[in-house]
């Protein structure tokens, strides 16, 4: 998978004054990402922390994406991992 990735986002999300309507993912996985991810104690947590990771986005604008869109997302970045 080529990167960097943009991700439009079927349902755009408003923080404060803006409103983002697609992610862009900036980077390939690295072997530090998944070391991190082993903290984590759920396998969301753990997708969130990778989509952060990669994404350069707040938690917070993840943790207000729609599920359709997050989980569409979450299998794109977990491609990174084949």
């Amino acid at each position: 998978m080529n990167v960097p990735q943009e991700f439009v986002l079927n349902h755009p999300v408003t923080m404060g004054d803006e409103t983002i309507s697609k992610i862009t993912i900036k980077r390939r996985v690295l072997t530090k990402d998944l070391r991190a991810m082993e903290g984590e104690k759920n396998d969301v947590g753990k997708v969130v922390l990778l989509i952060e990771k990669l994404t350069d986005e707040s938690s917070a604008l993840i943790d207000h994406m729609d599920a359709s869109d997050f989980k569409r997302l979450s299998e794109v970045v977990s491609s990174f991992l084949s």
